[in-house]
């Protein structure tokens, strides 16, 4: 019987990138646990990689799964450091104040790791090409109030396109808004590790949705109200997030405020390491979250990719147990992702889909034809604001999708109404939410 063929990504995938990936896996396995040993640390990151590689039949599926399995091995090791220093892991009380952060303030300047002048840092979470510590901030006098800052920690000449910390240092510095995550100060480590430093929130809408802190009405509309004003200023700029979901939008608590993190992968065209406007890279965003014209192959994207991933957002926030508007499966496969928003929007055509007659993978693969679904069966629970401003988010049509300045400011959408007879007013008013209840 013969060899199957080599798969095409595999084909493309050269050595050298898969021994980059093993380099930031030991290194990251390194900084989680000074201790460890390089062989020990260099024989995990193998086995992970290797069976990665193997197992996937996409270059993004081997990027998901290593990832996973490296956040799974770092948070093993993170248990028997605990375990080891007879610690038990930091909590947080249950309303999100401050309150249960400053219960470790006794441990945390001599415990963890030295990162640059910061002492007694805490591994907190990881991301693909970074991760995230917690540590105290010292007050300059005696009268300052002690503060919690969050320290990423990347390694730039490890990191592949769109990734690119360097870039998401002077994006947050150019676009500095009170709903944008603030950018304390940046350094760079003899190590060639690059950390930026941020104020620590206690939340992210993501963890904040699955837990059992009650968010009242008010306090969601609030939360939509400061992303889409951080969305309207970014844009403003010709900013891409490319990166909107729930676990990027940080809270100090429910009430808020919120704010927009996590620019690594964003794009401007202002910016020398920014794609080319018409060659952008489609591999960006959460699986989940991603908008069809880059499923199919749409370099040329605008800022309404941002829009549809926040109207995915806020329909999130409506569904029983929190689960994402389309499901893309446990390995976040693009043709599950396309089958889920086929089913609920219906199959589109070039006749519902006008754009789509450029982009380069549209037509290649035949899809059952399903019927377009009514909001009122995706989202039952919505208030109907809600709903009718998830409807002109969630749209196949780039160009139709609300923009932030329009949800913000309902007259700019309706003097856009009386130039695109396609478009139709409909009475969005964050503001006019807050009587309703999730």
């Amino acid at each position: 019987m013969a060899p199957s063929p080599p798969q095409p990504w595999k084909t493309a995938f050269s050595f050298g990138e898969r021994v980059a990936i093993v380099e930031h896996i030991v290194s990251s396995l390194k900084l989680s646990d000074p201790s460890l040993e390089n062989s020990s640390a260099l024989s995990s990151a193998r086995v992970i990689e290797t069976e990665s590689y193997d197992m996937s039949f996409s270059q993004e599926e081997y990027t998901r799964t290593w990832e996973a399995k490296l956040r799974e091995l770092k948070a093993r090791l993170a248990e028997k450091q605990l375990e080891a220093r007879d610690l038990s892991p930091v909590s947080e009380s249950d309303n999100g104040s401050n309150d249960g952060a400053s219960q470790d303030i006794a441990h945390a300047t001599d415990r963890g790791i030295t990162i640059g002048r910061f002492t007694g840092c805490r591994h907190h979470n990881s991301g693909i090409f970074s991760d995230v510590y917690k540590a105290l901030l010292k007050p300059m006098t005696l009268m300052s109030p002690a503060q919690f800052v969050a320290l990423k920690v990347t390694i730039p000449s490890r990191m592949a396109p769109p990734h690119n910390s360097h870039r998401e240092a002077r994006f947050l510095q150019k676009s500095e808004h009170k709903c944008i995550v603030k950018l304390l100060e940046k350094f760079t480590l003899p190590t060639s590790q690059f950390v930026m430093v941020f104020p620590f929130y206690n939340h992210n809408l993501d963890t904040l949705l699955k837990s059992n802190i009650k968010i009242t009405s008010d306090q969601m509309t609030g939360i939509f109200q400061d992303i889409l004003c951080a969305l309207e200023h970014i844009h403003s700029m010709g900013i891409i997030h490319r990166d909107v979901k729930p676990s990027n939008i940080l809270l100090a608590d429910a009430d808020g405020p919120a704010v927009l993190a996590d620019f690594g992968i964003a794009w401007s065209p202002e910016d020398s390491e920014s794609e080319p406007a018409e060659r952008k890279i489609t591999d960006v965003g959460t699986t989940c979250y991603r908008p069809p014209e880059i499923l199919f192959g749409n370099t040329a994207y605008s800022t309404s990719l941002d829009m549809w991933a926040f109207g995915c957002v806020v329909a999130e926030c409506y569904i029983d147990g929190h689960e994402p508007l389309f499901d893309a499966g446990d390995l976040g496969s693009e043709l599950q992702l396309i089958g889920s928003i086929f089913r609920k929007l219906g199959t589109p055509t070039l006749e519902t889909w006008p754009e789509a007659a450029n982009f380069s993978d549209f037509g290649k693969i035949c899809f059952n034809d399903f019927p377009t679904q009514k909001w009122e069966d995706i989202l039952p629970d919505a208030p109907q604001a809600a709903r009718e401003l998830v409807s002109e988010l969630v749209v196949y049509e780039s160009g139709r999708r609300l923009s932030a300045s329009e949800v913000r400011c309902p007259d700019i959408y309706n003097t856009a109404m009386h130039t695109d007879p396609n478009r139709r007013w409909i009475p969005i008013c964050l503001s006019e939410w807050g009587d309703r209840h999730l």
